[in-house]
Formats: C-alpha cells, sequence, structure tokens
C-alpha cells in the first residue's frame, strides 16, 4: 500500500496563526462569550411581487413571474424591481458591543420558497435562513452565467438602484475599516460535487461594470473543497486556498470573521480571514478596484448547475446562515468577535432532558467506586488512574499535573492529551499495517490486547475555560494522532462532551478527517462544578456484518451512581469516512479494529480538576 503525506490546510493555518497572526494594541480575537447572540437580531417583512414584474439591466428587459424576484437590475425608474419591503433588517442588541446587523435584501432567486426562514415566524429556535437550489432553478437573465441564486445582498447608501434611502454603514467605501461575522450550516445532504458555489462574497455593486479588473473576496466550494479567494488578484484568475473538506463543515456550524481596511492604495489595503476564530490567511495590498464605487456583501448560496469533468451534476443542496454582524473599528480596536453556537437551525432552544431513574446495572463498581454500566471482560485489559498519578508508566497527560487537596488533579493547559496505554505498551514499531481492510480482518492495529470495546470513565470540573462551545473527547481506536504516514495511525471514536452540555460522537477515519454526528442537548454549562462522562463502544452485529455501537452517558450530579444515556449511535458502515486515503476498500467502513492508546482529550479549558479515571475492556 502506498501511503501520501495529506495537506492538513485546517491545522496547518492554525498552526501557521502563532506565527503571522496579527497582533494589535487591542484585545486577540476571541471568544465574546455569547452562546448565541442571536436572540432576535432581525425581523423578516418581505413581501414579494403579487404580480408579474418587468425589470431591466439597462440593454434588455424581461419579465419576471409572481412571487420571482431580481435584484441586479442596474436601470432605475420604473424598469426597477418592484420590492415592496427589506427582507430582514436590524433591531437593537443590547450588549452587543459595537456589533449590529445590516439592512439586506434578497438576491436573485427562482421560486418563492428558495429563501426561508427558520423557525417559522413566531417560533422558538435558531434564527436562520435556509437557502436551497436544486437541479430545476435555473439562472435569471442578466444574472452572470445564468447561474441560479438564493442569496441576501446588502443595499447600498442610497439604494439608488431602489429608490430606498438607508443608513449609511450598510456598504463599504475606500477608506473604511470594519469586522464582518456570521455562521453557515451546510445540510448533511450538501453536495461535495460542485463545479463552483459561491457563499459569500464582498463585492463591487456594478456587476456589469467593464473596468473591474480585480477579484472580489469570496467564500466558494469547488467539488469538496471549501476555499476562500483573497481580493486584489487578477479577475477570473483567483487564487483558492482551501479551508477544509466540504464533508467536514457539513452538519455543524462554521463560523467566518473577516476584517478589512477597504483601500485602492496598496500599502494600505488588508484583509484578514478567520475560521472558527482561528486566524488563516491574510492579504496586503489594494483591496478596492475604485474609490468610486460602493461595495456590498452577497451571502447565501449560488451554483452552477453544471457537472464537474468527469462527475454528475449536484442534487438538490441546503444551506444555513445565521444574520451577519457588522462592526466598524481600526486594528488598534480588535474586538472580541461574538461566538455563534448553538444546535441545528430551526431547532427549538436547548432544553434540559428530564431525569430518568437509572437502571440498576449488570457492572457492580470499579476501583473508585464508580458504578460500571457494563461488566468488565475476565482476563481483559483495565487501567484505572494511580494514587500517585506521576508514576505510572501506562498514562502519560503530556502537561503538568498537581494534586488537590481533596485528592482530586489539576492540569492547567489549553490543549489537553492525556494518553492510555494498554498493558503491552505503545510501540509504533510494532505496528505491521495501516491499511483499513488489513486492520477490520486482525482487528487490531498493534496488538490483539488493543483497546477496542471498552467503557472509558473520567470526572471533570470545569474551573475555567476560554471558549464554552469546546468539548471534553473521551476516544480510542487508534494510536497517535499526526501527519505522520499520511495520518493512518490516528483512527478513533470520539465521545464529546461540550463545556455548554452538548453532546456528540464524532468518527475520525484518519487524522485529520472526521465524520460528526448531530449535536443533541444533554444538561447545563459544566463550569464550576463535577461532573462523570462515559464513554463506551463496542463491535455489534448488523445485516450480517460488524458495526459499532457508540454509548455515552452522564453523571450530572457526580454521585458516582446516577448514570443517564445521553446518546446512542451505531456506525454500520454508512456514516461518512474516508478510508480510501489509508488504504480501504469502502469509504465508509466502520472502524472495527481496537488501538494501543485512548485518550482524555480537552481544549481551550486553562484549569480543569479530574479524578476517578478508568479505561475498562468489556464484552463485545
Amino acid at each position: 500500500m502506498k501511503l501520501t503525506k495529506p495537506l492538513c490546510l485546517l491545522a496547518l493555518a492554525t498552526a501557521a496563526a502563532a506565527l503571522v497572526a496579527p497582533t494589535f494594541a487591542g484585545s486577540t480575537l476571541g471568544n465574546k462569550g455569547v452562546a448565541v447572540l442571536m436572540g432576535t437580531p432581525m425581523k423578516f417583512n418581505y413581501q414579494p411581487p403579487e404580480s408579474s414584474t418587468t425589470v431591466s439591466n439597462g440593454s434588455k428587459s424581461w419579465t419576471l413571474s409572481r412571487n420571482v424576484i431580481h435584484q441586479t437590475a442596474t436601470s432605475a425608474g420604473t424598469a426597477a424591481p418592484n420590492i415592496k419591503g427589506t427582507f430582514a433588517y436590524p433591531v437593537d442588541i443590547p450588549n452587543s458591543d459595537g456589533w449590529h446587523n445590516l439592512y439586506f435584501r434578497w438576491a436573485d432567486t427562482t421560486r418563492a420558497d428558495a429563501i426561508t426562514m427558520v423557525p417559522a415566524a413566531g417560533a422558538d429556535g435558531i434564527p436562520a435562513y435556509r437557502m436551497e437550489l436544486g437541479p430545476v432553478d435555473g439562472g435569471l437573465p442578466g444574472t452572470l452565467n445564468n447561474a441560479p441564486r438564493a442569496e441576501l445582498v446588502s443595499v447600498d447608501p442610497r439604494e439608488d438602484l431602489r429608490q430606498k434611502d438607508a443608513p449609511r454603514n450598510n456598504v463599504v467605501k475606500n477608506g473604511d475599516e470594519y469586522w464582518v461575522t456570521y455562521a453557515m450550516f451546510l445540510d448533511a445532504n450538501f453536495p461535495l460535487n460542485h463545479k463552483w458555489a459561491d457563499l459569500f462574497q464582498r463585492k463591487f455593486d456594478k456587476v456589469f461594470e467593464p473596468s473591474a479588473k480585480k477579484t472580489w473576496f469570496e467564500i466558494a466550494v469547488h467539488g469538496d473543497s471549501l476555499s476562500y479567494c483573497m481580493p486584489g488578484g487578477i479577475r477570473n484568475q483567483c487564487d483558492y486556498k482551501t479551508i477544509m473538506p466540504v464533508r467536514e463543515a457539513r452538519g455543524r456550524w462554521v463560523q467566518f470573521t473577516f476584517h478589512e481596511v477597504a483601500s485602492t492604495d496598496p500599502a494600505k489595503g488588508l484583509f484578514e480571514v478567520y475560521v472558527d476564530n482561528n486566524f488563516v490567511g491574510r492579504y496586503n495590498g489594494a483591496t478596492l478596484e475604485s474609490a468610486a464605487a460602493n461595495y456590498s456583501f452577497h451571502y447565501g448560496y449560488e451554483r452552477s448547475n453544471a457537472a464537474r469533468n468527469g462527475d454528475t451534476a449536484p442534487g438538490v443542496g441546503v444551506a444555513y446562515f445565521t444574520p451577519l454582524m457588522f462592526r466598524r473599528g481600526d486594528a488598534r480596536d480588535n474586538p472580541l468577535v461574538p461566538r455563534i453556537s448553538g444546535g441545528a437551525p430551526g431547532t427549538t432552544p436547548p432544553t434540559i432532558p428530564p431525569t430518568i431513574p437509572p437502571t440498576t446495572p449488570p457492572g457492580g463498581t470499579d476501583v473508585f467506586g464508580v458504578t460500571m454500566l457494563n461488566p468488565s471482560k475476565p482476563g481483559g485489559e483495565s487501567w484505572a488512574l494511580a494514587a500517585d498519578a506521576t508514576h505510572d508508566s501506562r498514562f502519560d497527560p503530556q502537561n503538568t499535573i498537581t494534586r488537590n487537596a481533596d485528592g482530586s488533579w489539576k492540569i492547567k493547559s489549553n490543549q489537553v492529551r492525556m494518553s492510555v496505554f494498554t498493558s503491552t505498551g505503545y510501540n509504533a514499531g510494532r505496528i505491521a499495517t495501516y491499511d483499513r481492510d488489513d486492520l477490520a480482518r486482525q482487528g487490531y492495529m498493534q496488538a490483539a490486547n488493543d483497546w477496542k470495546n471498552i467503557e472509558m470513565t473520567g470526572y471533570v470540573k470545569l474551573n475555567a475555560a476560554s471558549d464554552m462551545s469546546d468539548n471534553f473527547d473521551w476516544y480510542a481506536r487508534g494510536g497517535k494522532h499526526n501527519d505522520n504516514l499520511s495520518g493512518c495511525e490516528g483512527s478513533s471514536y470520539k465521545g464529546a462532551l461540550h463545556y455548554d452540555g452538548r453532546t456528540r460522537w464524532q468518527k475520525e477515519t484518519w487524522h485529520v478527517s472526521y465524520e460528526q454526528a448531530p449535536y443533541k442537548n444533554a444538561t447545563t454549562s459544566l463550569k464550576g462544578r463535577w461532573v462523570g462522562f462515559k464513554a463506551v463502544m463496542r463491535n455489534t452485529p448488523v445485516n450480517g456484518k460488524t458495526a459499532v455501537r457508540l454509548e455515552l452517558f452522564l453523571n450530572d450530579n457526580a454521585d458516582k451512581v446516577s448514570w443517564r444515556k445521553i446518546y446512542d449511535f451505531v456506525d454500520a458502515g454508512d456514516w461518512g469516512g474516508d478510508a480510501s486515503h489509508c488504504g480501504g476498500s469502502v469509504n465508509a467502513a466502520p472502524i472495527t479494529w481496537g488501538g494501543p492508546i485512548s485518550v482524555f482529550r480537552w481544549d481551550n479549558a486553562n484549569d480543569v480538576d479530574f479524578k476517578w479515571l478508568s479505561v475498562r475492556e468489556i464484552a463485545p
């Protein structure tokens, strides 16, 4: 098997941030600590035309049927689109630290339901715009390449083309400096075979202006690549930089933040990109084409319905966008960026599930008196945190740990990977193959006693965190997670308990290639209290084949006894994956083999107490 080293762009970009991220006199870019900041930030009152409408781009005119709108017409007067009101407009947001919403209108759509609001008017949930395009959607005359679009566009200062005055801060002009942030959620079935699709643009307001020679800024999709293009380049020769595979962006919120010093002067212009509050890239140089023009934001979903070379045409695609937040400032006023997080689009607000009386488990208790939900396998592997955890050859906290007065332990690090080895230890030289088909056949990576069917338990107390959307992860079924050997040693199932109370499973087919199960709400904030968390993974037969059952349990009051199941999921070979990268014949194949290392992991929490850690082999 020939392995090639993957280009883990997001990991590289994050690492590069430490070297090239901007340093300003103000605070660093970071989490404002606001769960959503989207309570009721927008009101929606757009009324599409009730009759057919004639529009023009200055050189030709065409008629749109009722409930269909088109807003790239460049002529004013009687031929302009029949707009009856703004689709979305800002309302006051208390304690927003200077962040606010902009006025937006619908851009082109070919049907009335291409853009909808979720949840429905009057309902509860995470407010978002739902944008949908499919093969049946055609482009409208006057739209570049006749591409179908479901977009929102910020209005220009005077709405010259639409005859409505609007506030000055709705667009960008030469000399402006600003920050923008929003979050995007791609549906789990969002196509991976787009020839191209645009998901955000900061663009010139005159689309048909022949003098426009420079690129706009944009977030785009090409096949399975989610990428960005900096402004100031050569038009139609955009140098796209990959952020992450589209498959890794599906099924979760991805937050984008942009910072621009808008200028035609190469010595003054600046554009920076952050993804999930991590610095990704910077452009220094002229960012604007013309000092006389207005520049606006387009965000939503525009695409080609044509097939890529050698591929099929994309099917129906659905993308969700939170309202866009805008803040004026300069390099000396580096703002705290509101962290946009929450459940899936349009769901009801997080609720705490009712307490379910625990059933009597069959496993007894472990050495700490903690209830075991599954009995240990006779003669199987087992490990528990030692009384002196600093002198345990099977435990590598990789950071300094200190003993607390109550017997628990403390670790102060923003990146924690506490490894637990089997009784025979870890030795990469004993791993004969990383081929996924071979590993599945033999059932282990290093040795027959690898961690495979296990119950993994830990109690933690979150004292301080810089990002409450981050999480604790208990994971196993692999070895070390690095870029060696194309990351093929870094397979795992990761059971996550987020600091804000959410939970989910992740499948890491290799390092770094993730598939995420949907979030579920398990509890309230973890900060300042002890909780117990268990991850259970075991092989199980499904339709005559080996699958993996994945369960998560929570002991919310830390009494060692009252465990409640918070997630139950089965990977039967139909859940994401990229196994061919490491020689597998089926990309979505489940991780059915064991690995020599299990890990207690967390990030962005610089003060955590822990105790009663254990890993036990259980019967499948």
